[in-house]
């Protein structure tokens, strides 16, 4: 069942009930110490039945909410602090509202489900199973708070230079652990676990591990052939300083880009403008016609007048009545010609002054045709030169650094080939040579009931996440079923990083997880979260540097966000400069007052009433 946490509620009496919202994908909560980012984090584990989110300073508020989005309708999940008690408020079919006891009682059983039924059932899970706690055979309820760690790395494990999948506790902690993980990714409780079935599953993996190191043996001895034969090829060529002078070129080159496109710019705007005024000055024109017109045709309606006026007075004049030869009375005639010539003089002047008024803005109108012309002219010159010029010799100069680059790795990988290739003859002799005596006894051993290919996923997975974070010297990872983490470039990160890349690289494991979940687990969370992933971490560049780890870890969770919920809470001095709100990524800021956030969302911290 697909759910997302969707709110997380703080509230207590007298106090202002404190909200964050989070979205169904990427969710950022950055800001300074102490402002209750990891309390967010931990309100959510408060709700599968972890303890209380807050010290004894935070006692005003004491109860907590978390609501769950699914497809099919919302849940709400409520646990005031001391109680074990959740009330849970469903509008989801199969699952019930009211009150859930937090534990399992082992001795009396429980009179109330169980919340962690509730939150298993969001996985799919419906049934209440129960998985290997020890080696010999011991059962304990499988629980959401014993799967948490496969999802969530919490702050306090994030720079561990330890596995941060696996609890550093006892042993048959780590088994219940990996018996659970085992179940969210087979399905299988192990119910029918025997001996011969571990002595085969035992011989099997022996096979499977001689075989593949036989056979990554042989490709990486011809992987060696091949890159001896190209690296001979530039033996000539000093490549650092060839990549110098090509990045310089480079930077002169994509500036005189820069340059032409911004005067490109300036042009095409330019050409704008001056069609703009060409169609004004065609639409007076267009008027000063049609008041000509209007001219013309007054000018003739008095010419008409006046010669009307001219013949009426040369018509012989009639002194009687042709019928009754009575005298005839004649009224006084009004002569029109003087006013007509009044206003033909007028109108004459008018036409004038339109026909200079026209000259002017046809002069204005050719002159606006020729800089359209001379703009265009440039324009056209313009776009020659980048498309024809500098857009192929930047993509020529990229690609000449690329394969200079690409030269400098492969120097790197032909030295490390024949490293790699020896601690894997070394680790097979050392497999082969163990004594049968050791599986005589029928024990559970749950890194055996993985999935063949489970270490070889994950190490494929921290691959892609290494190389599209920009892992600087990244070469390979792998994946150690022992110790049950990554290796970098062959060695695990105890032996080789400091913390802050202890941070980094759990961060990778984690993210390699969810991968497997999504591809190859029966049962997936659907949610990953981390706190703090850049803890200690330094790299030694410019925060704006988009070829820096920093950055492209978070563009990472950016162009992944789609797989699922992640929630990361992080301190603001170590994000990276992303436009996170125009990725329409959800980002809180908890400010602390001590400065103004660049980002919409944003407060004094996670609880509205808790200041210092």
């Amino acid at each position: 069942m697909e759910f997302y946490i969707k709110e997380i509620i703080a509230s207590g009496i007298d106090k202002t009930t404190s909200r964050v919202s989070l979205n169904p994908g990427l969710n950022i909560i950055c800001g300074a110490s102490d402002t209750g980012k990891s309390a967010i984090l931990k309100s959510i584990k408060f709700l599968m039945g972890g303890t209380k989110p807050f010290g004894k300073k935070k006692n005003g508020y004491d109860t907590f909410t978390v609501t769950l989005q699914t497809l099919q309708g919302a849940i709400s999940l409520t646990r005031k602090v001391g109680k074990n008690v959740i009330s849970v408020n469903s509008e989801v079919k199969g699952i019930s509202s009211g009150d859930y006891d937090v534990k399992f009682d082992t001795t009396k059983g429980n009179s109330r489900p169980v919340i962690q039924s509730l939150w298993l059932k969001l996985l799919g899970i419906n049934q209440d199973v129960q998985v290997l706690y020890n080696k010999d055979g011991v059962r304990k309820h499988l629980t959401m708070l014993r799967i948490l760690r496969s999802f969530y790395l919490n702050e306090d494990d994030i720079d561990d230079p330890h596995s941060i999948i696996t609890p550093e506790k006892q042993n048959s902690e780590k088994v219940y652990f990996l018996s659970s993980l085992l179940y969210l990714i087979t399905g299988n409780d192990f119910s029918e676990h025997n001996e011969q079935d571990s002595d085969k599953i035992s011989a099997a993996k022996r096979g499977a591990i001689k075989d593949f190191a036989h056979n990554r043996i042989v490709e990486w001895s011809q992987q060696r052939e091949i890159l001896e034969e190209t690296l001979h090829s530039l033996d000539e060529i000093n490549v650092e300083e060839e990549i110098d002078k090509a990045i310089d070129r480079l930077n002169e080159v994509e500036g005189s880009l820069n340059n032409a496109l911004t005067e490109l710019s300036a042009i095409v705007s330019a050409i704008t403008e001056c069609q703009d005024k060409a169609s004004e000055h065609s639409l007076i024109l267009n008027r000063y016609q049609a008041l000509k017109t209007q001219y013309s045709s007054d000018i003739k309606r008095l010419t008409f007048i006046a010669e009307g006026e001219k013949i009426r007075a040369n018509m012989p004049k009639t002194e009687n009545c042709p019928y009754c030869a009575t005298p005839i009375k004649r009224m006084p005639s009004i002569n029109y010609t003087e006013s007509a010539k009044k206003e033909l003089s007028r109108i004459i002047v008018q036409m004038q002054g339109l026909e200079k008024s026209e000259a002017h803005i046809n002069a204005e109108l050719s002159d606006i045709k020729e800089q359209i012309h001379n703009l265009e002219t440039k324009r056209s010159d313009l776009q020659g030169l980048i498309a024809d010029k500098l857009n192929p010799e930047t993509t020529s100069l990229k690609e000449k650094i690329r394969q200079y680059r690409q030269y400098i790795e492969l120097q790197k990988s032909y030295s490390l080939i024949q490293e790699f290739s020896k601690k894997l003859e070394d680790a097979v002799v050392l497999e082969t040579e163990k004594k049968d005596s050791d599986t005589l006894k029928s024990v559970y051993k749950p890194r055996e009931h993985f999935p063949d290919n489970f270490a070889i996923d994950m190490a494929n997975y921290a691959n892609e996440i290494f190389t599209e974070c920009h892992y600087r010297g990244f070469n390979t990872a792998g994946f150690d079923m022992g110790k049950f983490d990554l290796l970098v470039n062959g060695d695990f990160k105890s032996d080789s990083h400091g913390k802050g890349y202890h941070s980094f690289i759990n961060t990778v494991a984690g993210l390699s997880l969810r991968q497997y979940f999504i591809e190859k687990s029966k049962y997936n969370p659907g949610l990953f979260i981390v706190d703090t992933p850049l803890h200690g971490f330094d790299e030694g560049v410019t925060e704006d540097d988009k070829e820096s780890m920093k950055f492209n870890l978070f563009q990472y969770f950016i162009n992944h966000c789609d797989v699922g919920q992640t929630i990361i809470v992080e301190n603001k001095r170590n994000l990276p400069k992303i436009d996170f709100e125009s990725a329409g990524i959800r980002i809180i800021d908890f400010t602390h007052d001590n400065y103004v956030s660049e980002f919409k969302d944003s407060r004094y911290g996670f609880l509205l009433d808790a200041r210092e």
